[in-house]
């Protein structure tokens, strides 16, 4: 009668236990949108927006004594957000992954990208470490014991203009292809030639690189071009991007605010200065990867905010049918990904 008794009391509390976690409210997820835009105010909160300024979600990823948010970006198709922040106010800022509803928080610590970038297909994650790298890093962002591989380090390519190889001494702001298999980076590589008198001279020059996220298949993709054709030398990037089909690789150099955006077109291996004078308003530039619409975001206190504009098929930005998202002035850093389930 006792053991009968103590198992009608197990039934008992389990029907409880299962009754309580039916009335426990479900995570909500974010209403389901072909891309989603974060942006952050920089201190604890990371938004959610469409492409027309709606707000989807709020994610509020900071735990315990946790302050500020830099960096973010999306990954593996916009299911986690990648974001430095620091432990306590006054630890350096370091790598987190959150999910989406911000209940499940992963700390990789000591690991301090200085840029990254998401993949927007798989958990994975690269980024440099310093400005000027000569290294750039891929690490899976769903396993927090799992270690940081290089992309490359130190590589020779063979550069068409010169017919021989240039070594890589830097790269600059990699970002992933929009199928995830590729990444796109400014080199800064060294060569040897001789000049008119005979004497063995040491050159530089600066190109978009592109490799498999395996590291392999490394090749630079303005290789072609002369010195003078490619990218400018010895400047300040502030990113590299693709274009929703894979077609234009986007180079953005700048240091404070953009100041030149170059579009290689991968059909035709051709480079061209894109034509826009008022890009140095802006800061963030963020292709979509739906179509042909850019994001443009600014860095000033207390005017942040997103602008959309489009690439035309002249290689300039249409600035006539540029739009504000919002009022909002602390929408800062964005990202624009795919969505995701």
């Amino acid at each position: 009668m006792l053991k009968k008794g103590w198992m009608v009391l197990c039934a008992a509390a389990v029907i409880v236990i299962i009754a309580l976690s039916a009335c426990e409210p479900a995570v909500p997820d974010w209403e389901q949108r072909d891309s989603y835009i974060m942006v952050t105010d920089t201190s604890s909160n990371i938004f959610i927006i469409d492409d027309a300024g709606d707000l989807i979600a709020t994610v509020l990823p900071l735990k315990d004594s946790m302050t500020g948010i830099r960096i973010p970006c999306f990954v593996d198709a916009s299911k986690g957000i990648a974001f430095l922040s620091q432990e306590k106010p006054d630890y350096p800022f370091t790598l987190y992954v959150t999910d989406r509803s911000a209940k499940k928080l992963t700390h990789f610590d000591g690991l301090v990208p200085f840029h990254m970038d998401g993949s927007p297909a798989e958990p994975y994650l690269i980024y440099t470490t310093s400005a000027s790298s000569s290294r750039i890093w891929i690490m899976r962002t769903d396993d927090p014991d799992a270690e940081s591989n290089y992309l490359f380090s130190g590589l020779k390519a063979y550069c068409k203009a010169i017919d021989d190889s240039v070594t890589i001494k830097e790269v600059y702001r990699p970002g992933f292809s929009p199928d995830g298999d590729k990444v796109a980076f400014v080199t800064l590589g060294k060569y040897t030639t001789v000049d008119n008198e005979g004497k063995i001279i040491s050159l530089v020059r600066t190109d978009i690189g592109v490799a498999d996220t395996g590291g392999s298949g490394y090749y630079l993709a303005t290789g072609g071009l002369k010195d003078e054709e490619s990218l400018p030398l010895f400047s300040q990037w502030l990113d590299v991007c693709w274009s929703y089909d894979g077609r234009w690789i986007f180079a953005v150099k700048g240091n404070a605010s953009i100041e030149e955006v170059y579009a290689f077109d991968t059909q035709t291996d051709s480079l061209y200065f894109v034509d826009a004078e008022y890009l140095g308003s802006y800061y963030y530039f963020c292709p979509s990867p739906l179509d042909s619409t850019i994001a443009l975001g600014t860095n000033v206190t207390r005017h942040a905010d997103v602008y959309m504009t489009y690439f035309t098929n002249d290689h300039a930005l249409a600035y006539s049918v540029s739009s504000r998202l919002s009022n909002k002035g602390y929408y800062f850093q964005p990202d624009w990904a795919p969505g995701g389930e």
